[in-house]
């Protein structure tokens, strides 16, 4: 079930899962060392308009941004502070940044940020302005704190950064602090003298700034020897100033030979801890096998329940930080964690194993099984590691929750361990299907099944989980799922006693697939809120999620426009307010919904840049046929209508290489047909690619039974061009059968399709026919992309056969309806495949530009230079910088001179 409400119920405009942590600074339970030069370097800084922190761990950032963050406070500032986490994409980001706002008394009612209802993925700057704009009217300075910056995702970075720091409004100061070099442009900023800096030696404590601190226990000399010694690093100094409070380090003997030389950790070991009681610093080593150290852990891993232990581990808080949450537990510093740790590896090997191997299955017995895993490797025990990734649950785990968590396990995982666990094997094989790698999952799973075949038949739920494997490998390799396929999943899961949860939901969900992909949309309807039903009440976000992709996009095939609004409206709340982390299922639920507004209106380009990056992520990421098909052939009509014959074909090729390489016949050959479709209507040479097949060579309208209708559909709409073009005689009694069909079954956008093109080869009363289909389906002027790119010659059929009067709704409607002429752009723009900043890193890259140079040339980061490579070689298929040159100047993009 779902336990996402943290926040209560008086603040009903507040998203429950913000989490208040992640805009209030880290607590510190000693007092801060005050830096006072670094406040009022700050406090001048404020006065530009970006400060910029960047030093490794242990510098003080935080600690020096929340001691000034509370004196900004008395001043009449007001400071949002957001600590970024590597997962937060741009809608959590900005949802947080508002939230930090909020927390800061920034007036945000109203504004939508906190609860979604202003979307910042299709348009995130609008967003940003919105922020900006409560900041700007807040009437006080405002100081815009974030922290851990190197953690900012590429997403964010590209899409949000730019916006925030461009509209950066008069009364605000952009903070950043970062372990690493902040990678942002800041040339504007630099030229106006609003920047400042503060890096490791200005962080480093000098010559008087360790005076003041050791408040006259040092001379001069044991001064500059503690400042060459330790560098001025201000965590180390930390420890030194609480170890000689605790009395276990005599600093007056830091002038004698031995301490010259010494190495951290020596200092660590005979300076720190063995003056620290042995109990306390047998806790701590030990304590080194965790990354965080939970309450409960302490208790019974380290077998620590000691009232008294736990008052004097009070003294140890230089290197303990408490987590968050009353008796939460605790935390090792990094650099003192990472020394014990390696310290008890190497002096005591049977007690760190037995150690590692304890809190391995304490984790797993609560269900952390990436905890566990990492806990089990440490402790190199192999039949450990596999036993616990059996009870992962593994398909089971993904059904209910996800792959977040198993691609966390899955990153640590040899191929030989994935090779004797059929449980993480198998998620493995769903993990490289929505990578794009369907052909390498297909492989993974034979090889699976025949090592692993008797113990997988032995075990209930592996020979559940390599049953709905077999059928995801199906569905997403584009192949027909017939009743007997159905029959058989649903013995196989219905065998045991008892159905697993989720799998349930997975019966009703491959009941509605099958039935949609046989065109029965009434019968998918039905098993769609069936499983609905199953996996509201188990909890199941994913599932039901996907359920309402699949209702949208039904719906908007039978024209129950309201419905499908309705469903897309339900899979994108679901996806922000409880999935934002998982980007792939926003990506499917844009490609379909685009697809749905191309069916009614294809002369709207307004989608296609959104498209574009997403056919280039979908040949790296998760499908299945309609996905594909939905994307390929609607970007491909789009680049089309926009002006580039070469490009739409291009995009068709791209898609014909993926299908090929990963055995997608479905979508292979839908890319064909669509590929020929282009290229007749544009009157241009038809490409044959290597997988052309001669039209005397094999059946042009297949059957249901074999093929999803989807297939169906574009071969038949090929069939019905070559037939008008007199180069086959046309199968008027099959293809009409099939449209039929599809019009008993509710499926408006097939009879309206075919029905066009069977007009453009018919007579008599089967021309009347499919006149009055289409007349009747485009009354509300929905399905336009029925009578795309023939409306002139349709609008000729009608008029040839007197029957403008007849159908005068129609024909008045094909009269009026935009028709640019093939390869011209509306209002002469002719669009690329390639953005502008794509283009012009070619152009660099044809002069043999090295990134750097290509970076100062058009002005953005070499970070940015790498992503959009990545993105021209997805979208030319390239793999070098040479070939991706000239497969640009093939499609006319660029001029070799």
């Amino acid at each position: 079930m779902r336990t996402l409400s943290c926040m209560s119920s008086s603040e009903p405009d507040i998203a429950p899962w913000l989490l208040r942590s992640k805009v209030t600074p880290p607590r510190q339970l000693l007092s801060l060392i005050r830096r006072p030069d670094l406040i009022q370097r700050l406090e001048t800084g404020a006065e530009g308009s970006l400060i910029m922190l960047e030093a490794p761990g242990g510098y003080g950032k935080s600690c020096l941004l929340s001691e000034w963050k509370d004196q900004s406070a008395r001043q009449g500032a007001k400071v949002c502070w957001l600590a970024i986490d590597e997962d937060d994409d741009v809608e959590t980001f900005i949802a947080y940044l508002a939230y930090s706002a909020h927390i800061a008394g920034i007036d945000t009612a109203g504004s939508g940020l906190l609860n979604f209802e202003l979307s910042s993925d299709g348009n995130p700057s609008q967003a940003i302005w919105q922020f900006l704009a409560r900041i700007e009217r807040s009437g006080h300075p405002v100081h815009i704190v974030l922290d851990d910056f190197e953690r900012l995702s590429p997403a964010v970075s590209r899409l949000v950064i730019p916006t925030l720091l461009r509209r950066l409004p008069e009364n605000a100061t952009l903070v950043i602090a970062s372990r690493g070099a902040v990678d942002i442009s800041t040339v504007d900023f630099d030229h106006r003298g609003l920047v400042t800096r503060l890096g490791p030696a200005d962080l480093s404590f000098g010559l008087q700034e360790m005076t003041r601190l050791w408040k006259g226990r040092l001379t001069p000399r044991q001064i500059e020897r503690l400042s060459e010694w330790t560098e001025g690093w201000p965590v180390l100094i930390r420890l030194l100033l609480t170890a000689s409070d605790m009395g276990t380090f005599d600093i007056r003997h830091i002038d004698e030979p031995g301490y010259r030389d010494m190495a951290i950790p020596a200092y660590f070991e005979e300076k720190i801890l063995s003056r620290i009681d042995w109990d306390l610093m047998v806790f701590l080593r030990e304590a080194s096998v965790f990354e965080e150290i939970p309450f409960d852990a302490i208790q019974e891993v380290l077998d620590q329940d000691d009232p008294d232990f736990w008052r004097r581990l009070e003294s140890l808080e230089a290197f303990l930080v408490p987590l968050s949450g009353e008796r939460s537990g605790y935390r090792l510093h990094p650099m003192m964690r990472e020394y014990l740790r390696q310290t008890l590896s190497e002096q005591q090997p049977g007690r760190y194993g037995a150690l590692q191997v304890r809190a391995a299955n304490w984790y797993s017995d609560r269900g952390n099984h990436v905890r566990a895993v990492k806990h089990a490797l440490a402790a190199g025990d192999e039949t450990l590691l596999i036993e616990i990734l059996e009870q992962t649950g593994g398909i089971r785990l993904w059904l209910q929750e996800g792959l977040i968590e198993f691609r966390a396990i899955d990153r640590h995982l040899k191929p030989e361990i994935v090779q004797k666990s059929p449980t993480s094997a198998l998620m493995r094989c769903v993990i490289l299907m929505k990578s794009g790698k369907q052909s390498d999952a297909a492989a993974l799973y034979d090889g699976i099944i025949a090592r692993h075949r008797a113990r997988i038949a032995a075990d209930d739920l592996l020979s559940i989980s390599s049953t709905v494997m077999r059928v995801m490998l199906a569905v997403y390799g584009g192949n027909k799922i017939n009743d007997q396929d159905v029959q058989q999943i649903e013995d196989a899961i219905r065998r045991p006693e008892r159905v697993f949860e989720h799998f349930e939901g997975f019966i009703l969900t491959f009941k509605c697939l099958a039935a949609h992909q046989a065109g029965k949309l009434r019968d998918a309807i039905q098993f769609a809120h069936e499983a609905l039903d199953v996996f509201h009440v188990s909890g199941s976000l994913y599932g039901e999620v996907y359920i309402h992709i699949h209702l949208a996009m039904i719906h908007s095939f039978m024209r129950q426009t309201d419905e499908s609004v309705g469903e897309f409206r339900q899979a994108s709340d679901l996806i922000r307010r409880d999935l934002s982390f998982e980007g792939g299922i926003k990506y499917l639920n844009d490609v379909i919904a685009i697809e749905a507004r191309h069916e009614h209106a294809p002369y709207d380009q307004k989608d296609m840049p959104r498209l574009k990056n997403l056919v280039a992520r979908l040949l790296r990421a998760e499908g299945w046929i309609d996905i594909y098909s939905g994307a390929f052939r609607t970007l491909s009509e789009q680049i089309y209508l926009a002006g580039s014959l070469d490009d739409a074909l291009h995009v068709l090729s791209l898609a014909l290489d993926f299908s090929r390489r990963n055995r997608i016949t479905s979508l292979t050959r839908i890319c064909e047909a669509q590929r020929e479709i282009l290229s007749l209507i544009s009157s241009a040479p038809r490409q044959s690619g290597g997988g052309a097949v001669a039209h005397d060579a094999y059946d042009p309208i297949p059957a249901l039974a074999t093929s999803p209708w989807r297939v169906v559909e574009a071969e038949c709409e090929r069939h019905l061009h070559l037939a008008r073009s007199g180069e086959v005689t046309p199968n008027l009694e099959r293809v009409t059968a099939f449209r039929d069909d599809q019009l008993a079954e509710g499926n408006l956008r097939v009879a309206t399709r075919i029905s066009a093109l069977l007009a453009l080869v018919s007579s008599g009363r089967d021309l009347e026919r499919s006149l009055g289909i289409l007349e009747e389906a485009l009354d509300d002027n929905r399905f336009g992309r029925a009578t795309l790119f023939v409306e002139d010659i349709l609008r000729a059929q009608i008029a040839g056969a007197g029957l403008a009067a007849r159908f005068p709704q129609l024909f008045a409607r094909l009269s009026a309806r935009p028709r640019p002429a093939a390869g011209e752009a509306p209002g002469g723009r002719r669009e690329s495949i390639v953005t502008q900043k794509e283009w012009a890193v070619l152009r660099e890259l044809h002069k043999g530009q090295t990134d750097k140079q290509i970076a100062l040339t058009i002005g953005v980061t070499e970070h940015a230079i790498r992503y959009h490579l990545k993105n021209i070689y997805a979208k030319l298929n390239a793999r070098t910088r040479q070939e991706a040159v000239q497969r640009a100047a093939a499609l006319g993009l660029l001029t070799l001179s």
